[in-house]
């Protein structure tokens, strides 16, 4: 058997176990559908669409949308406004449907991701094998459960790598831009990349940023920007806001499990620890900035960010930040 025909089982293979992925969580949906992430985005493409953006973060606006679309089930929408135009051709489908066609793309986008980090890193597997080394990945995993965009933001890591590894230092600043849609990880990715790689990438990631800020006080005006630091800041308060400190993977999820309660005491140790980790990161950085091994600062600052990132005091103030410097 020659290397061709080998090369198209192996990607046959691949994309029926995508396929058989896609229809095991499609046919759950009706069982998963409460308390699903996907029900928040399509609801809230549906305010936008219905020319309600200005009421995007009015909880009551959310609860009626989810409960028209979703029966309720679904957690708030407590992403960017501009993040809704992904999810605006969605809106002529049924919840169903749509999840249905977001979970294909999602497995379109993981198949890309596979085959650039093969092509890349020139690792010594194949990019069909990569799919299923991603697939048993758990937080991958969740992401075609929940219907999450993190598939999505890790597309934009991996492009952005590949622009940067050729020099191209403003666009691959413009494609960790575009990881926006989870600006509480591309903010503090941006920090250590930001030290190996020239400034034209911090220009072309503060361009897209005022874009994206711009694009969002289009689709829900000033005041609904100003809305969403109180609505972030009441957030943990709501009782449908599907918060679950315990089950998170990074540093806020720790201080859950020690202390129980938000005290005090888990404030200071995630500060603490969330300064210590960027530290570590940024000094990793500038020493692959020395040795001239420059991937290695980059997959540095994407490993640590998730850790920090969303921790009460990281996430708030950079959630606040991004409001207050929208709505001037």
């Amino acid at each position: 058997m020659d290397w061709n025909r080998k090369a198209l089982i192996k990607t046959c293979l691949t994309m029926l176990g995508l396929a058989i992925v896609v229809f095991y969580f499609t046919a759950r949906f009706p069982q998963m559908q409460r308390g699903m992430d996907f029900a928040d985005f399509y609801a809230a493409a549906q305010i936008v669409h219905d020319g309600n953006g200005a009421h995007l973060y009015d909880p009551k606006t959310q609860d009626l949308y989810l409960a028209r679309y979703a029966g309720r089930t679904g957690t708030y929408f407590i992403h960017p406004a501009f993040e809704t135009l992904l999810f605006l051709p969605f809106t002529g489908l049924s919840l169903t449907t749509a999840y249905a066609v977001w979970c294909v793309v999602n497995a379109g986008w993981l198949a890309l991701i596979c085959f650039l980090i093969s092509r890349q890193l020139r690792l010594p597997v194949t990019w069909q094998f990569l799919v299923f080394v991603f697939l048993i990945f758990v937080p991958v995993l969740l992401n075609f459960m929940q219907g999450q965009d993190a598939v999505l933001l890790l597309l934009f890591l991996v492009l952005g790598y590949q622009a940067a590894a050729r020099g191209h230092d403003f666009l691959a600043g413009c494609l960790l831009g575009c990881g926006l849609i989870k600006f509480h990880i591309a903010v503090p990715l941006l920090i250590p990349i930001a030290v190996v790689y020239s400034r034209r990438l911090a220009t072309g990631f503060a361009v897209v940023a005022g874009a994206s800020i711009q694009v969002s006080a289009a689709l829900c005006g000033r005041s609904g920007l100003k809305g969403y630091s109180q609505f972030l800041q009441h957030l943990a308060g709501m009782p449908l806001a599907g918060l679950h400190i315990e089950a998170m993977a990074n540093l806020r999820g720790l201080s859950g499990i020690i202390f129980r309660t938000q005290s005090s005491g888990s404030l200071w140790l995630i500060s603490v620890s969330s300064v210590i980790v960027l530290a570590m990161a940024t000094h990793a950085a500038v020493l692959s900035k020395k040795s001239s091994t420059n991937r290695l600062g980059w997959a540095t600052a994407v490993f640590s960010a998730p850790r920090w990132s969303a921790t009460i005091s990281a996430r708030t103030t950079l959630q606040f930040s991004y409001c207050r410097f929208a709505s001037w």
